[in-house]
């Protein structure tokens, strides 16, 4: 996997740090009073980023798979990074992109509890 790949060449311990590093950066107009320009290539810059998480996260056939990335972003931050963007006043745009992500979760842990429900074994009705 490409990202795989990105990994190794930056140097990075875990998959998505750097992208997760990124998205918990602060908006450098919130720092220093920079122009709205900046502001909104770092905001468009964010929501893409989520845009490929959530391709990344929606992409596997596969519940188990989906799941298991979702873990491995959970693991790096990701939710943490929720919180602060949401707090910080972002455009729509990344709203959505973070109500894209925590919609499909759970809809998926939904499917998983489904799914192991059923695997269940049912007890004996009583009959009266």
């Amino acid at each position: 996997m490409a990202l795989s790949d990105f990994r190794v060449a930056l140097e990075e311990r875990f998959r998505f740090e750097y992208l997760i590093e990124t998205l918990a950066a602060p908006i450098s107009g919130d720092m220093d009073g920079s122009s709205d320009h900046q502001d909104g290539f770092e905001w468009e810059y964010k929501t893409a980023c989520l845009s490929l998480m959530n391709a990344l996260a929606n992409s596997p056939a596969a519940l188990d798979d989906r799941i298991s990335l979702r873990n491995e972003l959970r693991r790096r931050g990701l939710e943490d990074v929720f919180k602060t963007l949401q707090m910080q006043g972002p455009p729509e745009s990344l709203l959505i992109q973070i109500n894209v992500y925590e919609d499909e979760r759970h809809e998926d842990l939904v499917e998983l509890q489904e799914r192991n429900f059923e695997g269940l074994p049912r007890e004996p009705q009583e009959q009266g």
